[in-house]
C-alpha cells in the first residue's frame, strides 16, 4: 500500500434486502440453530467471558438466557467444531444457498 492510500475494505453485496426476511425464530429457541449456538456459548462460558473482555464481544442477558453477539448483533460462534461443521453444512445444502452440485459447478 502506498502513503496516502487508504486501505479498501472488502464489503459484501446483498442480492435481497434484508428487510425481506422474516425471523420467526429468537436467538436461544430449542430445536434452532440459533438455539444450538446460544447453548454451545453456555458451556464455553469462560471462553465467551474472556473473548467479552478481549474483542468487541456483547453479553446480553435476558430472563432465561445469556448470549454473546459482535457489534453488528450476529451471535458469536464458540471454538466448537462440530457446531461449526453443522452450520457450515446448513448454510451450505440450504436451498436457496445458490449452489447448483458438484456436477453443475463443473461443467
Amino acid at each position: 500500500m502506498y502513503e496516502g492510500e487508504e486501505q479498501e475494505e472488502t464489503k459484501l453485496t446483498l442480492l435481497i434486502s434484508p428487510d425481506a426476511f422474516l425471523n420467526v425464530f429468537e436467538a436461544g429457541d430449542l430445536g434452532t440453530i440459533e438455539g444450538e449456538v446460544v447453548e454451545a456459548q453456555q458451556w464455553h462460558r469462560g471462553m465467551m467471558d474472556n473473548w467479552e473482555r478481549r474483542l468487541p464481544n456483547i453479553k446480553h442477558e435476558g430472563p432465561r438466557t445469556m448470549m454473546w453477539m459482535d457489534q453488528q448483533e450476529r451471535l458469536v460462534v464458540p471454538p466448537d467444531d462440530d457446531l461449526k461443521k453443522k452450520i457450515l453444512r446448513e448454510l451450505h445444502n440450504h436451498w436457496g444457498a445458490g449452489h447448483s452440485g458438484r456436477d453443475e459447478t463443473i461443467r
